[in-house]
């Protein structure tokens, strides 16, 4: 029974102070009555689920365990959640963005980046680019994005940059591609889904 293993607990040197001082509280009155009440029982399962020995190897496995690749995507899915209007995961988001040594949990982690947005940011920010640098496109009928495009009149550019910026949308297509426009020193940065293949008249790339 989890309610008599109090000493496991307070003897993980990891347990917090005010933690440890509830629990040796708990310790206390269970010994003196045998039992506790529904909200104490509630509060110690928590904390034995959380400090119990499997449990601080399975923390100290999954540190080890986050490495380089799994950082790398938790800042892709970070950023994805910081630069759009949600409110999911933006407390854990800003950590993982702004402190290089944070390391979240291994529930944190899962709940952030294998959910179904998640994994579709993912996809698009390994995936293999459609364009590729110097290559001509164009853009899709209504799709261009900002004014300057617009009232430039100009239909017709090249890529310059492939994975140029943070994937923002969980769409397909949203791989960020820095463009210049045809006759012009301007550049943009546009997501894959508004650009399509140049061809020229004889229907050639």
């Amino acid at each position: 029974m989890k309610i008599m293993k109090f000493d496991e607990i307070l003897a993980n040197t990891e347990l917090p102070s005010r933690k440890r001082e509830f629990v040796e509280s708990l310790k206390t009155f269970y010994e003196k009555n045998e039992y506790l009440t529904a909200s104490q029982e509630k509060y110690w399962s928590a904390t034995y689920d959380e400090y119990c020995v499997n449990a601080t190897m399975r923390k100290h496995e999954w540190v080890e365990a986050y490495d380089d690749e799994k950082k790398a995507i938790a800042k892709i899915c970070a950023t994805y959640y910081l630069s759009n209007s949600t409110v999911y995961f933006q407390d854990l988001a800003q950590k993982v963005i702004s402190e290089p040594d944070f390391i979240p949990t291994e529930k944190q982690y899962a709940a952030m980046c294998t959910n179904k947005y998640a994994c579709r940011v993912i996809e698009e920010a390994k995936g293999e680019p459609k364009y590729k640098v110097g290559e001509l496109v164009k853009f899709r009928l209504g799709k261009m994005p900002y004014r300057a495009l617009q009232s430039s009149g100009k239909k017709l550019a090249m890529i310059i940059e492939a994975h140029a910026g943070p994937i923002k949308s969980a769409a397909k297509g949203a791989k960020v591609y820095k463009i210049l426009l045809a006759g012009s020193q301007e550049t943009f940065l546009v997501e894959e889904r508004i650009l399509k293949k140049y061809r020229n008249s004889n229907g050639k790339n």
